[in-house]
């Protein structure tokens, strides 16, 4: 999975589903406190792989981290944390991947499965 893949998996997971827009907003109030830039076209870009952006990087970390958590299920969110670690490790981002495969190790500690926590 990409990361505009995962983008748009944990906007879809998020009940009630949360909108393009929406998701924009919150990468937005990530970065800069407010709702603005990017907007719902750009959110659409990523999801798409049409275009990416490394400076967005750790505010699209931050912004799943919190998607995933509301989601509720730990499996699906350890899941998709470390897969995005792994991305963001190939794009050469180690302190966002270090954080990632922190929170991808806190919900594999809520499954009760020692395989969950070696994988």
């Amino acid at each position: 999975m990409t990361i505009g893949e995962r983008i748009r998996a944990a906007r879809e997971a998020r009940r009630p589903r949360c909108s393009q827009e929406k998701l924009a907003d919150e990468f937005s109030v990530a970065r800069w406190g407010k709702p603005g830039f990017p907007d719902r076209q750009q959110v659409y870009r990523w999801e798409t792989g049409r275009r990416g952006s490394k400076e967005w990087l750790p505010f699209v970390e931050q912004v799943l981290h919190l998607l995933a958590a509301e989601a509720g299920e730990n499996e699906l969110a350890a899941t998709a944390l470390r897969g995005l670690a792994d991305q963001v490790i190939d794009l050469g981002h180690i302190p966002n991947a270090v954080r990632l495969a922190e929170a991808c190790e806190q919900r594999g500690r809520k499954l009760n499965n020692p395989k969950a926590l070696a994988y």
